[in-house]
This record gives structure tokens, C-alpha cells and sequence, in this order.
């Protein structure tokens, strides 16, 4: 039996709307033990094997949201350095982990997962004969009967999440759509050429049949998109986009307009991929933390501002900064004065002070340091197998068509690129081109991932300060 406690997705929502909780379920400790054992059983079959789903991020180790929208943004940068357009669309799912039908899930787990005999009947066990009482307000519901879904908070629950939705892919496969997918966020993006009409109405067609045939899946398997959070973003060249003529794009009988900004899990894309709204985003957030803390900096010791520094603003600075490589130096700009407030309401600092010494003495890369470093870590990581596969397959080794010196030296095939402003920024690009190649040969053949963070810091920070 589960106690359900209902939580606020985001504590500016509603208290009043019952769909603006998420319901987290309380387990005994024992039973979560018992899915522990279990889940690290079943992840290493999904890994042995090759089940995963490859474009599915959530619930899976070195997997993150970073990961998959660094993916993303890298193949929508590839298509817009090509000089054609793009249709990114993103859905969402509707109580996604409540719905989920135990039949369907224990045949997927068999037919898909070879998941049978005792394993299967294990599973099956699990799902059935479940019940739950809610608790809100110090009062406590009746117990009912749990005969869909899987609990939210629970060790399993998630993985088998991911399972029962692994098919969605290859529906949008079948249409020639690229897709990503994180827990119940579902992206994808299609080519097209903005020069002919033709073309553009025949990709509208294509995601329309796509997101059709993915709502016909979703009605057989009980599951729903949720229509007022799905969004449309359309991508080409500014001066292409003041001339294009593009169809209204209906998905589920319902007109979706195309926006210029949307939130793509928690990082908002912009239609020139400029990360203009991400960047205002964090600087704004960022201040009102500053702003907090600096009222009550006199009460603090260093130590303790420190500790608070780093959770509320350094740490937003750090979230998919690699997505932030190739921003204009004006947004580059607003990002590193965040960070020189940070440093002088730690070290108390007068404003007009010079700054260069107090992020010296607190050891912090400046914010153009901290996205190379980011990238580079990124790229040591997929070159020893810690990276998602998506990622790793981004890079290319330089093999030398003759016995050359270089072929011991650790580099990577550098891929050509039309337009600087895009192809560029690219993660496939960006990697070998402009740092990975650039390393001192002993950083590029170390193993070790402590010791690659430790010399890849240190080199950027005596590069950032001239030491």
C-alpha cells in the first residue's frame, strides 16, 4: 500500500487544481529495497542486450537532460548550416505514470524485453493487488484499489515507464521524423527545404500524419498527449523566414500556432537557436537569488555564502551551459557579470573594484571557460564510453590514410561547415575543431576521468588569466 502525498508541480500553480499536483507515493522501505535489487537487475539486461531505447535519455545512467538537448540543438545547428529549415514539435503526455495498463506493460515486458517465466511472473506481482490512501492536510482517504499505473517514487516505476513508451519511437521512425525522448516529453523534428513551397507543405503533412499515428498508439495503449502543452517551432535563416509561407499545422484536430520561443525540458529554444530567452532566464533568476541573499550576507559567514552561492546561482550557470557555446558576446557578457556579483557578495567586494583577482583567489573559471570545460568533459566522455551513444556517435577518430605521427596523438576528424554562425556551434563541430584538437597531447591520452577534470580546469583557468 502507497501513502500518496500530492505535491505542487511549480509553487506558482494553482493550490485549488487537482491537476496541478503530482501525486508521490510513499513505499515501506523494504519493498523499495526489493525494486533496488531488482531495477539494477533489469537495467543490466536492458544494457547487455541493446533494448533501450537509444533516443530515450530519462531513467538511464550518463544519460541527462543536458545530453539529449545537446543531441538536439546539435542536429537542428547541422540542418540550418545545410541552408534548409526545420519543424521542431514538442509533446507532452497527460498523467503519463497513472495510466499505464498492467496488461499491456506485462506483454511489452515479455514480447519486446524477453522478460518471461518466474521474471514475468515477478512483475506481474508487483502491479497487481496494489492499493493506496491519500494524505493531505493531516487527513487520511479511505484505501482503494491501484488498477492502472505505476507509483510515482517508487525504484521501478520509472524504468518501466520507459519501457511501456519505448514503441513511440519507432512510430516516428516509420514517418522519417527524428525523435527524442525524456520520461513523457516526446520532440521531433523534421527537414525541410524553405525555398519550395511544395516542400514545406509536404513536411506539415508528414508531422500531422506522424502525431496522428502517434495519438492513435497512445488511445490503444491508455495514454494522452496533453494538447495545451505541445508547441511548434520553426527554424530556417532569418532573412528565408520573412518569406516563407507556412500552413497551419493541425495536430489532434487542434491548430497549434508556431511559436519563437518554447521551453524544451527546462531549456527554452528560441527559433534561431541564439539561446537569447535561456540566458535572460538565468540572469533573471540568477539576480533574485543574489538579491536574497545579499539582505542577509551581514548574518553569513563566508562559508555558509559560499554554499548558498553555488546552490542557487552557480549551479543555474552550470545547467546546460554546453548548449551556450557560440552565444553573442553580449549575452556572454550578461552571464559573466552574474558571476562577478556572486564573487563579490562572497568576498564583499565594492562594485567598482577590479574582479579578475577575486575569481582568481575563489579558483572559478570565468563563464566562457566553464562552457569549453563543460564541452571537453563532455568529449572525454564519449570517447571512453561514459556518454550516451547518440553523443558519441557525433565523433569521428582522425585515422591517417599513411603512417603518420598523428595517428597516436588522440585526434578527431574535423567535419566541414557551410556557415560559421551554425555548423560551427555545433557539438559535432565545436569538439574537435576548436578545443579537443587544441589539448596538450598528455590531456588527450589520459584514462582517467578525476584526473582529465582536475588537468582540463587547470589549463583552461591559466589560459582564462594568462598564468
Amino acid at each position: 500500500m502507497a501513502l500518496v502525498t500530492p505535491l505542487l508541480k511549480k509553487a506558482t500553480l494553482d493550490a485549488n487544481e487537482v491537476k496541478d499536483y503530482r501525486p508521490v507515493s510513499n513505499l515501506c522501505f523494504v519493498s523499495k529495497i526489493v525494486e533496488k535489487v531488482v531495477a539494477v537487475r533489469f537495467s543490466k539486461h536492458l544494457s547487455d542486450n541493446d533494448l533501450y531505447e537509444q533516443m530515450q535519455s530519462a531513467y538511464r545512467p550518463n544519460h541527462s537532460t543536458e545530453t539529449a538537448l545537446l543531441r538536439v540543438r546539435n542536429d537542428l545547428l547541422c540542418i540550418l548550416d545545410e541552408r534548409k529549415g526545420a519543424i521542431l514539435v514538442l509533446l507532452d503526455l497527460t498523467a503519463a505514470f497513472d495510466t499505464i495498463d498492467h496488461t499491456i506493460m506485462l506483454t511489452r515486458l515479455r514480447d519486446r524485453f524477453g522478460i518471461t517465466a518466474t521474471c514475468l511472473a515477478w512483475f506481474k506481482s508487483y502491479l497487481v493487488n496494489r492499493s493506496q490512501r491519500i494524505k493531505m492536510h493531516g487527513r487520511l482517504s479511505a484505501e482503494r484499489p491501484v488498477v492502472f499505473g505505476v507509483p510515482q517514487g517508487s525504484v521501478l516505476g520509472p524504468l518501466m515507464f520507459i519501457c511501456y513508451t519505448a514503441p513511440l519511437g519507432d512510430v516516428a521512425r516509420r514517418h522519417g521524423i527524428n525523435v527524442h525522448l525524456y520520461a513523457d516529453d516526446t520532440q521531433l523534428y523534421l527537414t525541410f527545404s524553405p525555398h519550395s513551397d511544395e516542400d514545406t507543405i509536404q513536411a506539415v503533412t508528414c508531422i500531422q500524419d506522424c502525431v496522428a499515428e502517434l495519438q492513435d498508439w497512445m488511445n490503444i495503449n491508455k495514454l494522452k498527449f496533453n494538447a495545451t502543452k505541445t508547441e511548434i517551432i520553426v527554424m530556417c535563416a532569418p532573412h528565408i523566414k520573412t518569406k516563407l509561407s507556412m500552413p497551419d499545422i493541425e495536430l489532434g484536430r487542434i491548430v497549434v500556432p508556431v511559436s519563437t520561443v518554447a521551453k524544451n525540458i527546462g531549456v527554452y529554444f528560441d527559433d534561431a537557436l541564439s539561446m537569447q530567452k535561456q540566458v535572460q532566464h538565468i540572469c533573471r533568476i540568477s539576480y533574485f537569488h543574489l538579491h536574497c541573499i545579499g539582505k542577509i550576507r551581514n548574518l553569513l559567514d563566508r562559508k555558509t555564502t559560499e554554499i548558498m552561492i553555488h546552490s542557487y546561482v552557480t549551479s543555474r550557470l552550470d545547467n546546460g551551459n554546453c548548449l551556450l557555446y557560440g552565444i553573442s558576446d553580449h549575452l556572454l557578457t550578461k552571464l559573466q557579470r552574474v558571476q562577478n556579483a556572486a564573487a563579490r557578495l562572497i568576498t564583499k567586494t565594492r562594485k567598482h573594484e577590479h574582479i579578475t583577482a577575486v575569481l582568481i583567489g575563489l579558483h572559478w573559471l570565468p563563464i566562457k571557460q566553464r562552457i569549453e570545460y563543460k564541452l571537453l568533459l563532455l568529449t572525454f566522455q564519449s570517447l571512453h564510453g561514459l556518454a550516451p551513444a547518440y553523443v558519441t556517435d557525433l565523433l569521428t577518430r582522425y585515422q591517417p590514410t599513411r603512417a603518420l605521427r598523428s595517428v597516436d596523438a588522440h585526434l578527431l576528424e574535423v567535419p566541414r561547415c557551410r556557415l560559421r554562425t551554425q555548423g560551427e556551434k555545433a557539438f559535432s563541430s565545436t569538439a574537435p575543431r576548436l578545443w579537443w584538437n587544441n589539448l596538450p597531447l598528455a590531456m588527450r591520452a589520459t584514462d582517467c576521468l578525476s584526473s582529465s577534470r582536475k588537468q582540463l580546469k587547470t589549463f583552461l583557468f591559466k589560459r582564462a588569466f594568462s598564468l
